[in-house]
């Protein structure tokens, strides 16, 4: 991992899904809240996010059924205006890291080159995304 990691911004997350197909999910970032509906696929999805208030999303979060994640974000900037969404994972899933990166097209993606400290490549696989995450027990 890059050194350092405190001098990179970063947001406290915690996440919780109302359903896992299709993906609807709750999420705390920092002090802000979001409902986010996400639709199949693993490189490339629909995702339309809304804003909640706090109130909202602490009344959806029981419903969850404890499929919740914690984690904290590094935003980690990398050449050509791309950004590292570096996940590591509290509670259960510890010391689980993913690192992310998003892009304007499936083209940039295919051709996109990691720094060598990502590791295991593990878009496709289902295992891995954090609505799978959610539902691992503890």
């Amino acid at each position: 991992l890059p050194q350092d990691l405190e001098n990179y911004p970063s947001k406290k997350i915690k996440q919780g899904y109302l359903c896992t197909n299709p993906v609807i999910r709750i999420r705390q970032s920092n002090d802000d809240y979001y409902l986010t509906y996400k639709g199949k696929g693993f490189m490339v999805r629909e995702e339309h996010e809304f804003p909640l208030t706090k109130e909202a999303f602490e009344h959806m979060l029981p419903k969850t059924d404890d499929n919740t994640i914690e984690k904290t974000r590094y935003l980690i900037p990398l050449d050509d205006f791309l950004t590292v969404h570096l996940d590591i994972f509290e509670g259960r899933l510890a010391p689980l890291q993913l690192a992310e990166v998003e892009f304007d097209s499936k083209a940039a993606a295919t051709y996109f080159q990691p720094p060598e400290w990502f590791g295991e490549e593990v878009t496709n696989r289902v295992e891995y995304l954090n609505s799978t995450l959610s539902k691992t027990a503890p």
